[in-house]
């Protein structure tokens, strides 16, 4: 198994992918078990995540790739599947409580904690962001970024490849997928599939920065 230098290495943005090759049941389980797994700020755990295989699934994503986006659409059509990465647009009394119970529920929390002392402790960071920064959905798209990076990580370790897709109609995702009704609002796609042996891409060497240029020691 390649460590995980190797995984990085090997992995890029890809920008055709073979229509012909199709993830299997089992890998992409995994795929979708290192987003579950996939670390957030407080656990809050805000992401939803809606994907597709199938033809009619992909086109109804890349609706929202028309236009000033077109170029994007043949990376989501083409593409084995394709995740929807949405956020919670408000983390609420109930989302907290729920957090705490569960977290009770395996230890986490220990019992003597009393449930509303846990919600208070996980309280003063969401409102630090609702009423101080005023930047909670902000901050909630933000642990939902996080997960991806887990996603590209475990894909590479597979030798699967992905696009991570932020020029797309976001608007027009959020009507699509009707996610205001569930408290929701889409952030990125993802598209995950093979490459293709006409992506140009894979043709050139990664292009990253010098480490001594992007990290210091003191």
């Amino acid at each position: 198994m390649a460590n995980i230098i190797d995984d990085l290495k090997w992995r890029y943005t890809t920008k055709a992918y073979d229509t012909t090759k199709k993830i299997s049941d089992a890998d992409f389980n995994i795929l979708l078990e290192s987003l579950i797994l996939a670390p957030t700020s407080i656990n809050s755990q805000p992401s939803h995540y809606f994907y597709t295989s199938s033809e009619e699934g992909k086109k109804k994503i890349a609706h929202a790739a028309e236009e000033q986006y077109s170029f994007n659409a043949s990376k989501i059509l083409d593409a084995s599947h394709v995740i929807v990465f949405a956020s919670k647009t408000a983390y609420t009394t109930e989302d907290l409580l729920k957090l705490v119970d569960n977290e009770k529920k395996i230890g986490r929390l220990p019992q003597e904690v009393a449930r509303e002392d846990a919600v208070a402790m996980y309280r003063r960071f969401v409102n630090l962001h609702e009423y101080d920064f005023k930047d909670l959905p902000h901050w909630l798209s933000k642990q939902t970024y996080l997960t991806s990076g887990v996603l590209y990580a475990a894909a590479a370790n597979l030798r699967i490849d992905s696009t991570p897709i932020e020029g797309i109609d976001l608007v027009q995702l959020n009507k699509d997928f009707d996610l205001p009704s569930k408290g929701l609002t889409a952030d990125f796609v993802i598209s995950l599939g093979y490459r293709s042996q006409d992506d140009g891409n894979a043709q050139v060497d990664k292009m990253r920065y010098d480490r001594k240029d992007r990290v210091t020691q003191f």
